[in-house]
């Protein structure tokens, strides 16, 4: 009897460690931080187009370990598209680059399985908190660009806010802020100082300025919030 207590204590001591490590295995597996890199879809970005499309990379924004889901953004800008095709008043909601990004760049960049992955996402676009430029109404969408306010919250500098352009997005004559060609501009979803404006980031600085109108060719960097269990 003497000798079969150690052996049941020992047993007692391992079996909760075992059941925890099976438990926890797949949460480890999936698990997701601020900052990591994850890969979904192809686009082409090396400029040779001979060699196919390459896998998008995607920098995790945010993490809610409690919905197992990450906001990520592409890690280069990858492609210099219209805000909206005419120079009128419009807002996230109403301009042409939301449906492209939630059509025809959602349906051929991604497989269907990955696809299943990108979750539906509820937007708030604030107003131009320097210009007063009204917002427009909430939106729900797959792939978005962030705020103004997105970009700050969730870059700690402007050095990280930096869109780099991909090979392909230079040879397509991208816009830089004009001192290295590493800093390319790119689209935000809130409004310029008019609706027929809207915000970007040059040089790693949120602009809510003017200049940009929405019928410019300005480079995109698409973000989304994906279930962990999707990533790679």
């Amino acid at each position: 009897m003497k000798k079969l207590i150690p052996l049941l204590l020992a047993l007692l001591l391992v079996f909760p460690l075992t059941a925890l490590a099976q438990g926890t295995g797949k949460d480890e597996a999936a698990s997701l931080s601020v900052g990591d890199i994850v890969t979904l879809g192809h686009y082409e970005q090396d400029g040779v187009i001979q060699n196919g499309e390459e896998p998008i990379e995607w920098i995790v924004l945010d993490v809610d370990a409690a919905e197992r889901k990450a906001l990520v953004i592409s890690k280069y800008s990858l492609d210099r598209l219209l805000y909206h095709s005419k120079y009128e008043p419009v807002t996230w909601e109403t301009c042409d680059l939301r449906g492209v990004l939630n059509g025809e760049f959602l349906n051929t960049v991604f497989s269907s399985e990955e696809i299943d992955g990108i979750l539906d996402s509820q937007l708030h676009t604030e107003d131009n908190t320097a210009k007063g430029t009204k917002g427009g109404n909430d939106t729900v969408d797959r792939v978005f660009l962030l705020s103004a306010e997105e970009a700050e919250k969730y870059f700690s500098s402007e050095e990280d806010r930096i869109g780099v352009p991909s090979a392909y997005l230079l040879q397509l004559c991208a816009y830089t802020n004009g001192l290295e060609s590493t800093s390319s501009v790119y689209w935000l979803r809130t409004p310029g100082d008019t609706q027929a404006h809207a915000a970007y980031v040059l040089g790693g600085r949120v602009n809510l300025g003017g200049w940009a109108g929405n019928v410019h060719k300005l480079p995109i960097r698409p973000a989304m919030w994906i279930s962990m269990d999707a990533a790679s």
